[in-house]
């Protein structure tokens, strides 16, 4: 073997302390979701954003049907995206406001 080919011990401390430190890191990026939003609906826990889902989705379905009622449904290009754009939207917002 040539001199180049074999590695120096000092590389490997290095190594070992950059990836400890990665470590480190993602423990404390990951410690924020140690709490998840939940509540209690008849003695059982749902997450949060299950709620904020049906919710929009709900919202959704009540502007739909005010724009059938106005009559501008018709206007609106790829209704099934502006739909689910809508209802995403929605939660989002509701996610927003009340859980952050």
């Amino acid at each position: 073997m040539s001199s180049q080919e074999k590695t120096s011990p000092e590389k490997y401390p290095s190594r070992h302390i950059v990836s400890a430190g990665l470590a480190a890191t993602l423990v404390f990026a990951l410690t924020g979701c140690a709490r998840s939003p939940s509540f209690n609906v008849l003695g059982s826990y749902f997450p949060g954003w299950i709620a904020c889902m049906v919710a929009g989705i709900l919202l959704t379905a009540l502007v739909r049907f005010v724009l059938n009622r106005l009559q501008w449904e018709q206007q609106v290009p790829a209704l099934p995206l502006f739909y689910f754009a809508m209802a995403l939207l929605i939660a989002c917002l509701i996610w927003l406001i009340a859980f952050d």
